[in-house]
């Protein structure tokens, strides 16, 4: 038994039936409601990929379900900053005090303005500028790279894992000798 995915178009849809955007296929598969604001997906990304979605051609927009379930999961990630900056360094365009405020909209004028500049060859960019953004939302999930690579250089967590230090307001700092130590605890276990 084959299952056939909704057919990409630019815009809301209110039924897969009617087709779907990019951003309302990872709803379908992140197993969510209906929409193109998916939880899933960290919202300045998500400005990003409704922007690519519909300033694909539909050729190129073909190529998106691809792009789909990675920004599944993206939505914890503490990038906005990193987002907008990459967008507007990609499109070449200058930071603005407003874009503070109004980071998604930041994200989409510069994913308009890279679309603009690739001209012909929008699609790649836009694709390109999209796997770029997913990317440094994924990031932020394993820095040090993959459970299996950290555990090739003993690099992690885990029970060996070195501690954090203490909060300064919690406590007082690391070497803090005018508080005593903190308990250590393994919530794990903690009863």
């Amino acid at each position: 038994m084959t299952t056939r995915l909704p057919r990409l178009a630019a815009g809301r849809h209110v039924t897969p039936a009617h087709g779907c955007c990019l951003l309302e296929l990872v709803s379908l598969l992140a197993d969510e409601e209906w929409t193109d604001r998916p939880a899933a997906v960290h919202p300045v990304l998500a400005a990003v990929a409704r922007c690519v979605n519909d300033l694909s051609t539909p050729t190129g927009r073909r190529a998106l379900p691809a792009l789909a379930v990675p920004l599944i999961g993206t939505a914890r990630a503490r990038r906005t900053h990193a987002l907008v900056e990459h967008c507007l360094r990609a499109a070449g365009l200058p930071r603005a005090r407003w874009m503070t405020w109004w980071p998604a909209l930041a994200a989409h004028r510069a994913t308009r303005a890279v679309a603009v500049a690739a001209g012909g060859r929008r699609d790649e960019a836009l694709r390109r500028l999209l796997a770029e953004c997913t990317a440094l939302c994924r990031a932020e999930e394993c820095p040090h790279g993959t459970s299996d690579e950290q555990a090739t250089r003993g690099a992690g967590g885990g029970r060996g894992a070195r501690r954090p230090r203490r909060h300064p307001h919690r406590g007082g700092a690391a070497g803090d000798q005018g508080r005593g130590p903190l308990p250590v605890r393994d919530h794990a276990h903690a009863g």
